[in-house]
């Protein structure tokens, strides 16, 4: 599957993305404090929102409210306040959901000729439409399959491609399309700015 990369420079792409970050450094505070709390080595968070789901406590160290560790994960135990600290830790709106629903990109493709005829779920089970950025300031992008390459490689296979998948257009109001190398290089340049010298008081 190919990929498309979409430098983003305004339009709702950009509301996304900043909120995204916004959500997201709240979550991680939250997880932090509560992984802080327990006095925890690791932590494990939900794909999808980031929210904190389990903890790996040093040995002989596990809190009674949570279940015995498996695979080094331990839970909270159901009807403790544990339970339901970790439940409040609702999590960021998962970056695949939120482009993919706000720009109506097909998750489906379907194909067939005269001798067969399928679909399939583009990039399934993957999350497939991520943020790209180097910090909260930016630079920002997003990446999403290339539905244009997809079809035109089914066409290219002798199948009539059906819609919405067969006339979806790669164009995002407020983005510009990168290459793979374009954004590697910007976002090099902008990982690579030297912070300033830091001197004591």
């Amino acid at each position: 599957m190919e990929f498309a990369i979409f430098l983003i420079e305004g339009g709702p792409a950009l509301e996304l993305v900043r909120q995204h970050i916004a959500d997201l450094t709240v979550v991680r505070d939250q997880n932090r404090e509560l992984a802080t709390e327990l006095g925890v080595r690791h932590i494990w968070t939900h794909r999808d929102t980031g929210a904190i789901v389990a903890v790996d406590f040093e040995r002989n160290a596990r809190h009674p409210d949570f279940t015995v560790p498996r695979k080094s994960r331990s839970h909270p135990k159901k009807g403790t306040s544990w339970e339901q600290r970790f439940a409040a830790v609702k999590g960021y709106r998962c970056p695949d959901k939120a482009i993919g629903e706000t720009f109506n990109i097909p998750r489906v493709l379907g194909y067939g000729n005269e001798g067969s005829c399928g679909s399939r779920i583009i990039g399934y089970p993957l999350s497939v439409f991520d943020f790209l950025y180097v910090g909260e300031n930016g630079p920002f992008a997003m990446s999403v399959p290339d539905i244009e390459a997809e079809v035109r490689a089914e066409e290219a296979r002798g199948m009539v491609v059906s819609e919405p998948a067969k006339s979806f257009r790669m164009e995002f109001d407020g983005c510009r399309r990168l290459s793979e190398a374009e954004w590697d290089g910007l976002f090099a340049r902008h990982a690579s700015y030297e912070q300033p010298e830091q001197k004591a008081a």
